[in-house]
């Protein structure tokens, strides 16, 4: 099975989105902290599954805005409808 990839909203614990890659993920990261700033990823964890049944949180928090920061900044922002559905 190949790794995928959920931002989930700890604060209503409900599922945003899930990504095919990792990379996709941070865009959606970072498209929303420069719509909104700080105050719109506050909330917000980066999980990766490698098996369903075991997820691991890859960022969350502060921590996620310096995990954004630290990834690579020249991926373009997406327009909306180019993420992938949840099914």
């Amino acid at each position: 099975m190949a790794a995928f990839f959920q931002l989930w909203n700890n604060d209503t614990n409900n599922l945003i989105d899930e990504y095919e890659t990792e990379a996709a993920a941070v865009i959606e990261v970072r498209r929303r902290y420069r719509m909104g700033g700080e105050q719109a990823i506050s909330e917000l964890a980066l999980l990766r599954f490698d098996n369903p049944a075991s997820p691991r949180v890859i960022a969350m928090h502060d921590d996620l805005l310096r995990y954004i920061e630290g990834s690579d900044q020249s991926a373009p922002v997406p327009h909306a409808g180019t993420r992938r559905a949840v099914q």
